[in-house]
């Protein structure tokens, strides 16, 4: 149900991303990419961005505050 993702790779951030949201994140469940506001690790947001740009069943929020972004599986 919950997810906490704290890679600091574009290819580790793509794998859990293409193998946990699908096939694995149950509808309702939240996937949390700690890394995704740190300047020096752009790969991950880039996977972020590859991975949900154009799902229709996640919905996503960035929190200015501590810099991780949040998706929620919602079918």
């Amino acid at each position: 149900a919950l997810v906490f993702v704290d890679c600091d790779s574009f290819r580790g951030t793509k794998y859990l991303i293409d193998n946990i949201f699908e096939n694995r994140l149950v509808q309702g469940g939240i996937m949390v990419f700690e890394d995704y506001g740190h300047a020096n690790l752009l790969g991950n947001r880039l996977a972020v961005h590859q991975g949900f740009d154009n799902k229709k069943n996640a919905f996503c929020f960035f929190s200015q505050f501590s810099g991780s972004y949040f998706v929620c599986k919602t079918m």
